[in-house]
């Protein structure tokens, strides 16, 4: 399988600490991050920013100080020249492709504060090719304010909300971000505005909570009862706040305790974990229980990590640019990249990619590869093409050609099957191969059984595409008896094709005869083999020996029975013995798939020797018999343990039932002699596996019947 995706962020993955980019994924030991300088160039300190990259860790764009930049530094747009808030939103536009919304804060005098928004669209190399103007959303009174952005509204594809603390106002707003725009929606949560003095405004990972500080007071406020709490911490302000992944403590950085641990709740505590350095940092949690935070230092602020599964702080030993001010109304604080806790990285885009995860038919994985061999499947059965898939795609292109079996290359002209459709909309659960051609016929590999195909799935829509590709073949019923190819290997010399002249049987040794049978064509999905003594002048039965198991086979060409192979009254050398010496025998072989067998036999004469007997017996075709109805009635269906099978017999004789998985592998298998009139078949079916079934009823001289079972 393969993607072909535009630019989109993985934005837990990697942050710019600008000009150090951070890769989570790429660290050494314990520490899950690896450091880069690739613009050393840029050494100017910022005071907050954050950034954009794509899915192989490319920097797309970032922001710093109220502008923006493209990968290479150079600047492309700006927000409105106010006073800024230290936290940056970035989310993708809900329905477009690689197009971003950067959502801030920014105070203007006198005392007003406005929310507003840009976009900034990347083209299909990866390169910022516009930038719009400022937009302002929203304006209250005072001079501090912060937001957050949350995860994927659920019930909706890229939709989220934008939680926007005016700290004057007392009030957390909520606006929604759809595919038509920025919307207020409404208050969720109040609180004291007694100063303008605040920090972030931070969603738990789960989505349960919104947490934010006023001064020296934090609050947590639960999402889903509207209960609300707070935390006072006399003599300083609160710098930076954040959850933790289990979304039972907020860790906080004081201006004078550092870092407090608040476990809320109705068993609540503080603790204060370090209270040195670290009382001017916003706080980020990163992955797993990895807490990221700035302590002071003599000329910049120094990354540290906090591991909060047992609050050990680790020094991660590099400075960074980011410099802390109390400008704006804002407390004195480092500030981090603002992330959107507890959301995967496939979830940032404005429109899902597609994704192609693997075919199956029938619930049988398609192999991409074609020496792992490809799979099986009859056309007397529903040959149903199964897509697993995420995204959204608005098309899907069909494409099924012959291939050979051996390097998997396409076939090309007469007679070999080269099938192309385009639809639109997305794959539906399930796609019936044979109807794809006609759609009342259903017959797309009639003329093309035992052939191997590649099949090949693109779908997409306007911002990405996937492809899948897998391999498997197509047969139908045994034609006839040359599908069987049956002889038999008198020990030495040549085989003796199978005679059903009782007066030239052929010959075999009574420790070294067997049978040869084929399965050239792959087709024979099973065999059963039939043994009775016969006299050797008439053909009449004597005795019937013995009655085989239904034997599974794989696509192998050649298949050999050696008749000391079979158990026989307990013996598997019942022949081996002089007293078989001029004796004779008839073996029946039937082989078949899920679609229907076919039937050949042979007289054999031990003769104690071991080679063949003189001249070649004549060959015999199966006789053809008149064809009946069988089935009248198959219920219930679905079907829990006893199934019942009403049939109407015009003609005594040996009925057949065979059940087969939808990959064709046989099941089970019963037979029963029935005489003329109506019967009724009962059958337990308690060991059979749930699923989806086939079944096929035949006598040989009635028509064949088959049907689907589904059995609970």
């Amino acid at each position: 399988m393969s993607a072909i995706v535009w630019p989109a962020q993985a934005q837990k993955d990697k942050w710019l600490l600008y000009p150090t980019e951070v890769d989570f994924d790429s660290g050494p030991g314990f520490s899950p991050f690896a450091f880069s300088n690739p613009h050393p160039d840029i050494d100017i300190p910022y005071s907050y920013e954050n950034s954009v990259f794509d899915e192989n860790g490319n920097l797309l764009f970032y922001i710093q100080d109220g502008s923006i930049y493209n990968a290479a530094g150079q600047l492309e747009g700006n927000f409105e020249f106010g006073a800024p808030m230290k936290e940056i939103g970035i989310a993708p536009v809900p329905g477009e492709c690689s197009t971003y919304c950067i959502f801030y804060m920014q105070t203007f005098a006198p005392a007003t504060l406005r929310f507003g928004y840009m976009e900034v669209v990347i083209d299909s190399y990866g390169n910022v090719s516009y930038v719009s103007m400022p937009v302002t959303a929203d304006a209250y009174p005072g001079n501090g304010g912060s937001l957050s952005v949350s995860q994927i509204i659920p019930g909706t594809t890229a939709d989220r909300y934008i939680y926007v603390a005016a700290y004057a106002t007392g009030r957390i707003y909520r606006y929604i971000m759809d595919a038509t725009g920025v919307h207020f929606d409404q208050v969720v949560a109040e609180f004291d505005g007694k100063n303008d003095l605040g920090s972030e405004v931070e969603i738990s990972p789960c989505n349960t909570h919104i947490a934010w500080s006023i001064g020296g007071t934090a609050y947590v406020h639960n999402l889903q009862n509207g209960q609300q709490e707070e935390l006072s911490i006399p003599k300083g302000d609160i710098a930076g706040l954040e959850f933790d992944y289990d979304c039972e403590d907020l860790y906080l950085s004081h201006s004078k305790e550092g870092i407090i641990q608040w476990h809320f709740g109705e068993e609540g505590f503080t603790e204060t974990l370090e209270p040195e350095g670290f009382g001017k940092t916003h706080l980020e949690v990163g992955k797993d229980d990895y807490m990221y935070l700035v302590k002071e230092g003599e000329s910049a602020g120094e990354f540290w990590q906090l591991r909060t599964a047992d609050n050990t702080f680790v020094p991660i030993g590099v400075e960074i640019g980011v410099y802390s001010d109390g400008a704006a109304a804002t407390v004195d604080a480092f500030a981090l990249p603002d992330q959107i806790d507890g959301e995967g990285d496939a979830s940032f885009y404005g429109v899902p990619p597609v994704v192609a995860n693997g075919l199956a038919i029938n619930s049988t994985n398609l192999p991409e590869d074609i020496t792992q061999g490809a799979p099986v499947f009859y056309d007397c059965n529903p040959i149903e093409l199964e897509v697993d898939y995420s995204g959204q795609p608005t098309g899907y292109l069909l494409s099924i050609v012959s291939v050979d079996p051996a390097t998997g290359d396409p076939l090309i002209g007469s007679p070999f099957l080269n099938f192309q459709g385009t639809y639109s909309g997305a794959p539906g659960p399930s796609i019936d191969l044979q109807c794809l051609q006609d759609p009342l016929g259903c017959g797309l590999f009639d003329n093309y059984l035992g052939q191997t195909f590649l099949l090949i799935l693109s779908m997409g829509n306007s911002c990405s595409g996937a492809r899948a590709t897998g391999y498997f073949q197509v047969f139908g019923a045994p034609a006839d008896v040359t599908a069987i190819n049956l002889n038999v290997y008198s020990g030495t010399g040549p085989l003796c094709p199978a005679s059903q002249n009782i007066s030239a049987p052929c010959l075999g040794g009574t420790y070294s005869a067997g049978l040869n049978f084929s399965n050239a064509n792959g087709d024979v999905g099973f065999y059963v083999v039939k043994i009775w003594e016969v006299d050797c002048s008439s053909g009449a039965i004597l005795d019937f020996l013995y009655d085989g198991p239904v034997e599974n086979v794989n696509t192998s060409s050649q298949l050999i029975r050696s008749f000391s192979s079979f158990e026989i009254n307990g013996s598997t050398v019942y022949f081996g013995n002089n007293n078989f010496v001029g004796r004779c025998i008839k073996a029946s072989v039937e082989v078949g798939n899920a679609c229907g067998s076919i039937e050949d036999f042979s007289y054999i004469e031990f003769d104690g020797a071991y080679r063949p007997g003189q001249g070649e017996p004549d060959y015999a075709q199966r006789r053809s018999f008149a064809k009946e109805t069988l089935l009248t009635a198959a219920y219930p269906n679905p079907v829990a343990t006893q199934w019942n099978l009403q049939m109407e017999i015009a003609k005594e004789g040996q009925v057949a039932l065979s059940v087969f998985s939808q990959s064709g592998a046989l099941s089970m298998r019963q037979e029963q002699y029935m005489e003329t009139g109506n019967h009724l078949w009962q059958l337990n079916l308690a060991d059979l596996p749930a699923g989806v079934y086939w079944y096929r009823l035949r006598r040989p001289d009635a028509t064949l019947v088959s049907g689907k079972l589904i059995k609970l």
